[in-house]
């Protein structure tokens, strides 16, 4: 049973929009509301799963990022139900070539995404090394292990790092598998 949101949400969500057709049998309307959580989950970021085999317990939000999730789910069930299925499963469209595609469906809806913005809900991980150490061992000079006794170089003072895994003598920087000076 769908938890982030209720079916009467998701109608007022969706009333104004009259290129959404919802279902209206009471199977086919779960199923729409369990694949939006799971949108909505997908977008969230790692969180752990719960019993539940959802990400968030709607219970435990505060009363600001409880409508916001609801929100999101809404958002989410509604950009499902205007895409076409073949949509959803990677098909294609075969069109005359006097015909150009002005813009696709994004594969996740832009309102779920306002909607969790800035709810604290969203969690992503960057590419900066949280610490020295996290530092990838083939960046640490010639050798694939890293020096025993010394404690790890900070990024800043490592300058030119060879790139050792190909032997091209690059920098660090990923060049595409180029020679230095093809790839400047």
């Amino acid at each position: 049973m769908a938890t982030y949101a209720l079916w009467s949400e998701v109608v007022a969500f969706c009333e104004g929009n009259q290129d959404v057709t919802l279902p209206g049998d009471s199977v086919a309307q779960e199923r729409l509301l369990r694949e939006a959580e799971r949108a909505v989950d997908r977008s969230l970021g790692p969180w752990a799963l719960l019993s539940t085999g959802l990400k968030i317990d709607p219970a435990a939000l505060d009363l600001v990022q409880r409508p916001a999730l609801s929100r999101a789910t809404c958002a989410a069930a509604e950009h499902i139900a205007m895409l076409d299925p073949a949509f959803w499963v990677g098909d294609d469209d075969f069109l005359p070539n006097e015909v150009s595609i002005l813009r696709r469906a994004p594969r996740v809806s832009p309102k779920m995404i306002e909607q969790l913005a800035g709810q604290g809900l969203i969690r992503r991980s960057g590419t900066v090394a949280t610490s020295p150490s996290s530092i990838p061992v083939w960046t640490l000079g010639s050798s694939l292990s890293a020096p025993e006794a010394s404690p790890p170089t900070p990024v800043a003072a490592l300058g030119e790092v060879k790139h050792e895994p190909c032997g091209c003598g690059a920098s660090a920087v990923p060049h595409g598998g180029l020679a230095p000076e093809e790839a400047a």
